[in-house]
């Protein structure tokens, strides 16, 4: 049998090195534990990074892992696993709730079931009008609100035109009541000239003529100035006065 004895260890072999000075053990490696690839037993080189890039904790330089996310969760578009960007919303610009960030859903409506022009699902607004104007039973909005407006104008109109006949009435009354008091003043030896018609004065400040009747109880007994004072009660018999009429006489 052959023995060999080494006086000493055997000293590493510089085969093939980059480096001539680098010397490489029998397999492969210098004496800092890299190969001639530069890299060590567990396959990572000096800097910390394996042949793919990437680090021991599983990320390249610019910060990613090998399925594309940083230690934050996102990746290089700024979205994370889920689809979502840091601000909650997906590639699409829809959040977690499917709305965008104006509020709309992927179909086009808000959180009240609206969409931009203010119409819902089955095509009607928040009055209950389709884009055509007309409400579920048919009608039309502006001809409604015509017909509306109208009616409200000719019931004023024909509010005006009544009291006006009324006042009318109440004048022509008041009017024959004075005639036949004023001939039977005339009539009588008894009259005297201050009891016509245009001397008679305001029950209220005994100065004014009267020109001013309370409807309904007829009575004709204030001024112009002391009507715009007194409450609506008629000053000589204290019934509410529902209309104070001017008279011409």
């Amino acid at each position: 049998m052959l023995c060999i004895i080494f006086d000493k260890e055997p000293e590493l072999v510089d085969v093939m090195s980059a480096n001539p000075n680098e010397r490489y053990d029998m397999d492969g490696y210098d004496r800092y534990g890299y190969n001639r690839a530069g890299y060590d037993t567990d396959g990572y080189n000096r800097l910390g990074y394996d042949i793919d890039g990437y680090d021991h904790a599983g990320y390249n330089r610019a910060g990613y892992n090998r399925a594309g996310y940083n230690s934050a969760g996102f990746d290089e578009d700024g979205y994370n696993g889920d689809g979502y960007n840091r601000d909650g919303y997906d590639g699409q610009g829809y959040n977690r709730d499917g709305y965008d960030g104006r509020g709309y859903n992927r179909d086009g409506y808000n959180g009240r079931g609206y969409d931009e022009e203010g119409y819902n699902r089955q095509g009607y607004d928040i009055d209950g009008y389709n884009r055509q104007g007309y409400d579920i039973q048919g009608d039309n909005r502006r001809e409604w609100d015509n017909r509306g407006h109208y009616e409200e104008e000719h019931e004023e109109e024909h509010d005006e035109e009544h009291d006006e006949e009324h006042d009318n009435e109440i004048r022509h009354m008041i009017q024959g009541h004075h005639n036949t008091q004023i001939e039977g003043e005339r009539s009588s030896e008894t009259s005297d000239e201050t009891t016509e018609i245009e001397e008679i004065q305001c029950k209220v400040c005994l100065t004014n003529r009267v020109k001013i009747a309370c409807d309904p109880c007829l009575h004709m007994c204030m001024c112009i100035t002391c009507s715009k004072k007194i409450e609506n009660k008629c000053p000589i018999c204290r019934q509410p006065a529902r209309r104070l009429v001017k008279i011409f006489l």
